[in-house]
């Protein structure tokens, strides 16, 4: 049963330090509880609660996950005080449960233009120009090829974002780091990026056709549906989420995964 509502956490300092977990967590390359549990002797059910609520977690096992995501220890403090001073005090204090409407069993169509009353807006379309848009307002250098893809450029990496699908509904975010390996590496390629796939939730890799020169290029990609359109912080937060996890991943390959 729930308590009174004193002992519920107000949402937005909660929800401020679980955005901050995540941001560390995606910047990591979302490794999952198991590998972070390996990592900081944490039971994996710990883990998963601390990165994901809704209850506010107790200042040890957030500063072991922090500690191991790379973030800044003053900056998680800072964000859990404020949190568990709003929630009373009280270390395990919970969100309150959202409520869900009950479902329509006539739900207005979607995009109709009779302008009546209740019907659900239409949201933009994802156009090349709004992901360029996004993209510039981002700082994200970038070029537009032939073909309609946009074309960005990183230090050890590139990435192209395209359209596609019958009705270009579906975002694609394709990321290849520069570098490449020789071919007698092809096991070694596949066993390292399978370590990536099977504990990383964003981003699925895989090992290219051979060059002209015979070695092996390297790709992780993202899909995206967009069928119903997105709002501009939406489309926002889904290229900042790819380019992020792009970077991570060739980063990962550089150090932990030691295949660059």
């Amino acid at each position: 049963m729930v308590g009174n509502d004193s002992a519920h956490a107000p949402e937005a300092p909660v929800r401020a330090l679980f955005a901050a977990l995540a941001r560390l967590h995606q910047a990591r390359g979302a490794p999952g509880p198991d590998a972070i549990a390996a990592a900081t002797a944490l039971p994996p059910d710990t883990v998963e609660a601390v990165l994901h609520g809704p209850r506010l977690p107790h200042w040890e096992a957030l500063a072991a996950i922090g500690a191991h995501l790379g973030g800044d220890r003053e900056d998680l403090l800072r964000l859990w005080v404020a949190a568990r001073d709003v929630a009373g005090g009280r270390p395990a204090a919970a969100l309150r449960p959202r409520v869900w409407p009950e479902p329509n069993p006539d739900p207005p169509r979607r995009g109709s233009r009779s302008g009546g009353a209740g019907l659900a807006p239409e949201l933009p379309r994802v156009t090349v120009e709004r992901l360029c848009a996004t993209l510039t307002a981002q700082g994200v250098h970038h070029l537009r090829d032939g073909n309609g893809s946009v074309v960005t450029l990183w230090e050890r990496h590139a990435a192209i974002f395209a359209l596609e699908g019958p009705a270009d509904e579906i975002l694609l975010i394709r990321a290849r780091p520069h570098a490449t390996v020789p071919a007698d590496w092809t096991d070694r390629a596949y066993r390292v990026l399978n370590e990536w796939n099977h504990s990383r939730r964003f981003l699925k890799t895989y090992v290219g056709d051979p060059t002209h020169d015979g070695r092996l290029p390297l790709y992780g990609e993202m899909q995206i549906p967009f069928g119903a359109g997105a709002h501009d912080a939406q489309l926002a937060e889904w290229v900042d989420c790819a380019a992020g996890v792009a970077a991570a991943w060739v980063a990962w390959l550089y150090d932990d995964g030691g295949l660059l």
